[in-house]
């Protein structure tokens, strides 16, 4: 039977690789892992660490063969160096990437293995049909944002009405309020609660599948989708475009012309005069990029749905950064999940990649604790609405790319 243990003894370089990924030294971490597997091609936290790497740059085929080799080695029954937590934690990386793959089917057995059953009743409900099916010839749209601020807002079709939607690519499935499941007469696979990035109170998430989405010229099909309750709170609109549905194109978002602009993956190469920035990509839509607060160096997560200042972080990024959390304003927030007591601040310098703002407003008290060391390195915050509406960026995950450019 394979032993593991809550305090595993790693292997030196498999110990220094999860040392600096913690870190957030992402290439250091790839080099000791690989010198790890060198070897022991067989070292499961080695495997799971390279492959979440890989997961991270969206190199989602060689993740799959790590992942996969990972269990193989944790179901020989042999005992592993490992935490006791290993399967679990592989299970769900394999999971989201052959989400990310749409090979729902694949991903549906992973999900059900780790006990989220709505999810995997949902994306087993696919059988052999293909998410995001589009209908047509029609392969590229541009959609005109119907309001700016205080986030992007456009229209979708669903059924035979017209819906406001948000451009959220902190939000990650198509996610629409729940009165449409009725109104529409989607199907229910089951409720999971789920927590916001603003906080880690948890809502309730209905999993089901929208038969046709129409986004400007283009109609798409099966579309795997989330319900809550939205409206209570914003009665204006039905829901949010996530990040899964905008990562189908090469997405850009151009808020100064106030376009959402759709076409086939690959379809852009960087312009010269772009200013392309890395990125990181978690589970299905945590989308990274670097930053720094007043010269401070963190790692942010993109929201664009995200409204009320171009920061929202918790309090130690502002203490880590140099800046008095008693010079703030209170006031009571909103979110998904409710009211919150927040503290507003203006703040000398906020760089989001190549992008850099003057006196600009951040938010204390919007921030999901539980998000900042999720994945074991520190988040530093959200960057939302604010810090991108003077800008048109360009995100494909088909050529690994994202951009800014400026007066396009």
């Amino acid at each position: 039977m394979t032993t593991m243990s809550d305090d595993p003894k790693l292997p030196e370089q498999t110990a220094i690789g999860w040392a600096l990924f913690d870190a957030a030294d992402f290439a250091g971490a790839a080099q000791r892992f690989d010198l790890a597997l060198q070897n022991d091609p067989t070292d499961v936290e080695a495997l799971r660490g390279r492959a979440r790497l890989h997961l991270m740059q969206n190199e989602i085929g060689t993740a799959i063969i790590l992942l996969e080799h990972a269990l193989a080695v944790l179901q020989t029954g042999e005992d592993v160096a490992a935490p006791a937590d290993a399967e679990q934690r592989a299970r769900r990386d394999l999971a989201w990437a052959y989400y990310r793959l749409n090979r729902f089917d694949l991903a549906a057995e992973q999900f059900a293995a780790l006990g989220e059953m709505a999810r995997a009743q949902k994306l087993a409900a696919f059988d052999q049909r293909a998410p995001y099916r589009r209908r047509g010839s029609v392969d590229s749209t541009v959609l005109p944002l119907v309001a700016r601020d205080p986030v992007p807002f456009v229209v979708l079709t669903l059924g035979n009405r017209d819906h406001l939607f948000v451009v959220d690519t902190g939000t990650g499935e198509l996610t629409i309020d729940v009165r449409l499941l009725d109104e529409l007469g989607l199907p229910r696979f089951g409720v999971q609660p789920s927590r916001t990035a603003a906080s880690d109170r948890h809502v309730a998430v209905h999993h089901t599948i929208v038969p046709r989405v129409r986004l400007g010229d283009i109609v798409l099909e099966d579309v795997p989708a989330e319900a809550e309750d939205i409206q209570s709170r914003a009665p204006q609109i039905s829901g949010f475009i996530g990040f899964n549905l905008l990562a189908q194109f090469c997405t850009t978002l151009d808020v100064p012309k106030g376009v959402l602009i759709l076409e086939p993956p690959g379809a852009r190469t960087i312009p010269d005069h772009a200013q392309p920035t890395p990125f990181w990509l978690l589970d299905d839509h945590v989308l990274l990029v670097p930053g720094a607060l007043d010269g401070r160096e963190h790692l942010f997560a993109v929201a664009t749905g995200f409204a009320g200042a171009a920061l929202s972080a918790p309090p130690t990024t502002f203490t880590q950064s140099g800046i008095a959390l008693e010079m703030g304003m209170p006031f009571r927030g909103v979110s998904g999940a409710g009211t919150h007591e927040v503290t507003l601040l203006r703040v000398d310098e906020l760089r989001v990649g190549p992008l850099t703002l003057h006196d600009v407003e951040a938010l204390v008290g919007l921030f999901s604790p539980s998000l900042e060391w999720r994945y074991g390195f520190r988040i530093g915050g959200l960057v939302g609405h604010d810090a991108l509406r003077t800008t048109r960026w360009t995100l494909d995950l088909a050529t690994q790319a994202l951009w800014f450019e400026h007066g396009a």
